[in-house]
């Protein structure tokens, strides 16, 4: 409206210059202004204010308003507002075409920011993701990275951004890796490797790790970009890896321990069949029948190889719990060698085995048990002569080498020899090889991991070499020299470790040894009734006077009625009153000052001797009761009356 005023005010004054009448052109400014600003109604507007009023109404100042009344004033109002029209809808089209770019342009400013803000949260996701991520676009470019995936692969940001995701992928993986990806850009919904696959990834250094890559489309259908996750499963394999290999441990150690009970059970039966036998003869023959002296025999080397297999195995799991303990002498090894050689040589030679012992006759200086050095090597000598065919050889051999200062004792034999697959593991318990159902061989597999335990003990090892099978096996045992100046110091054996019995549990209390020397009143407690009257008969024949009972509570009794001299009993009695409390119970009787205790059981490590000596036990011997021990305690009772002896 006010351009109107101006240019119609314009007109009027010009016209006072002009003669009364100024050019109709100056009032299509008026609606030229007002469309270029206002588009199509402010200029229609201004079309027909400046037609009305400036050139109807004003064009003749003092006149009143009037229709035209010639051909040219009509034509000049015609004019102006065709052209204020004509004006008008271009400008309004001007103003459609401006304001349609500028909201256009609107809009991608709008697009850029919120781009800018959902690229900037995607690297704040990106950035808290504990998981490497890379996002890559179809050309198989690195987009972005986070932190995660920089330490993971030892590139920097900037080294990643722009190259190849086949950057991360090994060589002789980058066509494969290459193929996966172009089948998942085509068709994301068949997620080729979108639920997580397994690759092998390279590092900055070269260096390969397993990883688990996970693929997520990030712009719809198209996928144009894909976010990559990785996860480095380097730790997960291994545990996976751990967890097959002790599941595959526990399986092993399953059977073998299935193994170990069917071989004890078969090693178990065999001297149990021979003793049940020679129990049935002794039943059936006359008392003065010669033959009732070999069914004895039988009877006590049975015994014997059963005594030696429960003491193999309390041997081995004492070495294992660390519970063995030695007593160390200087030990001339080469005499130790010739005489257990020769303690062996009948019984290889009545099954066909020749032995050559080459020991030198100058002594050979150790520092160890003499003892246990006896049983190492028969432990070896034992197991050549089982894995022998009649007619081999088998040789017995001790050196020193003064170079590194050990001495060397050999077994070698010509048996079935020892496959490979077998030398690694031949040292563990009941570890043994292949053997028929007859298991003609027999044992308990515990005879040479005894032996490296006891060598480990005496600070030396043990060797196993054989060319194969069929072509014999060779032990070669070493142990450190002694010092010219080192003295004999024995080690005591602690509570639970008495040393080996090189007696036999037949060597009984014959009739009559106790002749010349003071009965002893004994009392036994076992609730075996068998191992009761077999121990009571067996003293008996010693000439004491026995009396046997079943448990703690007739124990206590019999021990006030009689005032025994020595009380006999198993630990582990029926009732309330067991072997402990028995002991415990007569300790505290003032009656029973001068009595002495001696305990039996099946357990004889440690742990048990201890308690049994806290109960008040004054010794304690391991069942079956070596006899000849029994009778030494007895036999000290009697010199000397009640003396402490060491458990």
């Amino acid at each position: 409206m006010a351009c109107c005023v101006v240019f119609i005010a314009l007109r009027i004054a010009m016209s006072d210059g002009l003669g009364g009448r100024a050019p109709t052109l100056i009032l299509l400014a008026a609606p030229l202004v007002a469309s270029w600003f206002g588009g199509w109604g402010p200029g229609l507007l201004a079309t027909l204010l400046c037609t009305f009023l400036g050139e109807l109404a004003l064009a003749q100042p003092g006149q009143a308003f009037g229709w035209p009344d010639s051909a040219d004033e009509w034509e000049r109002v015609l004019l102006l507002f065709a052209y204020g029209s004509i004006f008008s809808g271009f400008n309004e089209s001007r103003l459609r075409t401006l304001r349609i770019a500028s909201a256009r342009q609107e809009n991608l400013l709008r697009a850029q920011q919120e781009l800018a803000l959902r690229e900037q949260r995607m690297r704040e996701t990106l950035e808290a993701s504990p998981a490497a991520m890379v996002v890559v676009n179809r050309a198989g470019q690195i987009e972005l990275v986070n932190s995660q995936a920089e330490r993971m692969f030892g590139w920097g940001r900037e080294q990643l951004v722009g190259q190849p995701i086949d950057l991360l992928v090994p060589e002789p993986a980058r066509h494969q890796h290459a193929a996966h990806r172009a089948t998942f850009h085509a068709n994301p919904s068949a997620r080729l490797m979108g639920t997580g696959r397994e690759i092998r990834a390279r590092r900055g250094d070269g260096t390969e790790f397993p990883a688990e890559v996970r693929l997520t489309p990030l712009q719809g259908s198209s996928s144009e970009l894909v976010l990559a996750t990785v996860t480095d499963i380097s730790t997960r394999l291994e545990v996976a890896r751990a967890l097959l290999e002790s599941a595959e441990q526990l399986r092993e150690t399953e059977r073998r321990k299935d193994d170990f009970i069917a071989v004890l059970a078969h090693e178990l039966r065999n001297p149990l069949a021979p003793v049940r036998s020679a129990v049935e003869i002794m039943r059936r023959l006359d008392p003065g029948d010669p033959r009732l002296a070999r069914t004895r025999e039988v009877i006590a080397r049975q015994v014997d190889h059963m005594t030696r297999l429960i003491d193999d195995l309390l041997d081995v799991s004492r070495i294992g719990r660390g519970k063995l303990a030695l007593r160390f002498d200087r030990c001339d090894l080469a005499r130790i060698a010739r005489d257990t050689a020769e303690d062996y040589q009948a019984s290889l030679e009545s099954e066909g085995l020749r032995l050559l012992i080459d020991v030198p006759e100058t002594p050979i200086w150790v520092e160890g048990d003499a003892v246990r050095l006896a049983q190492m090597l028969g432990n070896l000598l034992n197991n050549a002569g089982r894995f022998s065919h009649a007619g081999g050889l088998i040789t017995v051999e001790v050196r020193v080498d003064t170079v590194i200062g050990q001495a060397m004792m050999r077994v070698a034999d010509t048996g079935v020899g020892i496959g490979s697959e077998l030398l690694g593991r031949l040292f563990n318990p009941f570890e043994q090889g292949p053997q028929d159902l007859s298991r003609s061989r027999g044992g308990l597999g515990l005879g040479l991991a005894l032996t490296q335990g006891l060598a480990t003990l005496h600070g030396g090892h043990i060797e196993a070499n054989s060319p194969g099978p069929d072509l014999g096996a060779t032990f070669t045992l070493w142990l450190p020299l002694a010092s010219e100046h080192t003295s004999n110091r024995p080690v005591a054996v602690p509570v639970g470790m008495s040393p080996p019995s090189t007696g036999s549990t037949s060597a009984g209390l014959a009739p009559g040894t106790a002749q010349g020397r003071r009965k002893l009143r004994i009392l036994v407690v076992e609730d075996n009734l068998d191992a009761a009257e077999t121990l009571g008969e067996l003293l008996s024949l010693s000439g004491h006077e026995v009396t046997v009972c079943h448990d703690g509570e007739a124990g206590l009794a019999l021990a006030k009625q009689g005032s025994p001299h020595v009380l006999i009993s198993d630990l582990g009695l029926p009732g309330e009153v067991d072997g402990y409390q028995l002991a415990r119970r007569l300790r505290a009787d003032p009656r029973q000052k001068g009595l002495y205790l001696i305990a039996l059981s099946g357990y004889a490590d440690g742990p048990a001797r201890a308690r049994s000596q806290e109960a008040g036990f004054d010794a304690h011997l391991p069942k079956p009761p070596d006899i000849q021990q029994l009778e030494a305690l007895l036999e000290q009772v009697v010199r000397r009356g009640k003396e402490p002896v060491a458990l």
